[in-house]
């Protein structure tokens, strides 16, 4: 049911806030945790037209994207070891940690690489600069913190 490239029917609904009136879009329904990316980082597309968030439906924490706001659900990853709020994304890239590595997968053709390993080391969020060539991640390894 769960996998890289597993399909799911939206689970949006749309409601008006009782007290404020505002329009509410829940995205997701089902009974796991579910979030977006790390509060600092856009889970949207460049284009707003898709969301990325993290799920753990499958057991662990993985990536999805769905099309905004009440297209289907599709899995990006299939890993253990990923940290859920590690994500960004750049173009048609996820950049994320798994473990001590850092990787990538192309959110159309679902293809994922490693960009870099670091032995020992427990990794965090990624951050991006404005041309998508310099990344960065905060680690810890031998009882010490390096960006």
């Amino acid at each position: 049911m769960y996998g890289t490239g597993s399909r799911h029917l939206s689970e949006c609904r749309e409601f008006s806030d009782k007290q404020t009136g505002a329009h509410i879009f829940q995205l997701t329904d089902h009974p796991s945790i579910n979030h977006n990316l790390y509060f600092l980082t856009s889970s949207f597309t460049r284009d707003q037209g898709q969301l990325i968030f993290t799920s753990y439906r499958s057991g662990e924490p993985n990536f999805f994207i769905l099309g905004f706001p009440n297209g289907e659900i599709v899995q990006l990853t299939e890993s253990d070891g990923i940290h859920g709020y590690s994500g960004i994304v750049f173009e048609s890239q996820l950049f994320y940690t798994q473990d001590s590595s850092i990787k990538a997968v192309d959110i159309n053709s679902l293809e994922e690489r490693v960009l870099a390993t670091f032995e020992g080391g427990s990794l965090g969020e990624c951050s991006i600069n404005s041309t998508g060539e310099l990344i960065v991640t905060a680690m810890k390894r031998d009882d010490k913190s390096h960006i």
